[in-house]
């Protein structure tokens, strides 16, 4: 104990002088490439801070790229922006232009927000639910509209993705604008949410439907001998059952469950895996 001390004061007085000579500035984004800009949402009412990462690649002239719509950009922005830069490095995926959705604030701002946007309705333990159709038309008119304008996107191939309430709300995106989206990774989604209401959107929204043209990965998580998770990753199985029972031609739909992963840890693994399926070649 006492060697350890004393070699921790000898390293403070190695150091300290050239410690208290830095110049440290906090940055928020330390990624490359990265620029941002307000937005403001007529659809929703509030101002959404919009990040954008450029691939390497864009510096060449003429190029298109697919775009990842990113949801819950907040605290997953950096990651998607690593995780997509690493598998274009070994191809796994082309070049792509990944677009952040955030409130900019803090971590109560970002919940309340997001319990409003990115559910489809009201619930007893979520009152401020149920806005999820404003946030998709402002994604559709708003946002899609201003990276198209200023970006070489390409505009047939979008992805959406997000996790746990932005996993629902990426299904329901599907079920409401199929079109507006190619590709959907729905990371750990909450489709237990307001006793599965999606269950039923997507039920409704198959009426006179003969075809659903997309890629959709879709994971879970959780192991059998934890109540909450079992309920919770039954529902997607059985939420994957049911769009399988349809027998779309065009859908190209992937479910995988994490066990023995909680719904944070999963979601990095879920993105990883979930960018390689949706732009497979195959």
């Amino acid at each position: 104990m006492k060697r350890a001390q004393t070699l921790l004061l000898f390293t403070v007085l190695l150091v300290g002088p050239a410690v208290a000579e830095l110049k440290v500035q906090r940055t928020d984004w330390p990624l490359k490439g990265v620029e941002s800009f307000l937005l403001h949402s007529a659809q929703v009412g509030i101002d959404y801070r919009i990040y954008v990462a450029l691939p390497p690649q864009y510096s060449e002239p003429d190029s298109t790229f697919p775009v990842i719509y990113n949801l819950d950009s907040d605290i997953t922005f950096g990651m998607m922006t690593d995780i997509s830069r690493m598998l274009r490095l070994d191809s796994e995926i082309p070049a792509t232009i990944l677009v952040g959705i955030t409130y900019g604030g803090d971590e109560e701002k970002w919940r309340r927000n997001r319990n409003r946007d990115l559910t489809p309705a009201a619930t007893e333990g979520n009152e401020i639910g149920g806005g999820a159709r404003a946030f998709l038309s402002f994604i559709k008119e708003e946002l899609i509209p201003v990276i198209d304008a200023r970006y070489r996107t390409n505009p047939h191939d979008r992805v959406l993705s997000g996790a746990s309430y932005a996993g629902l709300f990426a299904l329901y995106a599907l079920l409401q604008e199929p079109e507006l989206f190619q590709r959907y990774l729905a990371a750990v989604p909450t489709v237990v949410y307001a006793d599965r209401i999606l269950f039923a959107m997507e039920e409704a929204s198959s009426q006179g439907r003969s075809d659903l043209r997309a890629r959709v990965f879709i994971s879970a998580e959780g192991t059998q001998e934890e109540n909450w998770y079992v309920d919770f990753w039954s529902a997607i199985w059985a939420f994957t059952h049911q769009l399988q029972s349809h027998e779309y031609p065009g859908l190209r739909l992937h479910t995988v469950m994490y066990q023995g992963e909680t719904h944070a840890q999963a979601q990095p693994r879920s993105f990883t895996a979930g960018l390689k399926f949706l732009f497979a070649r195959q």
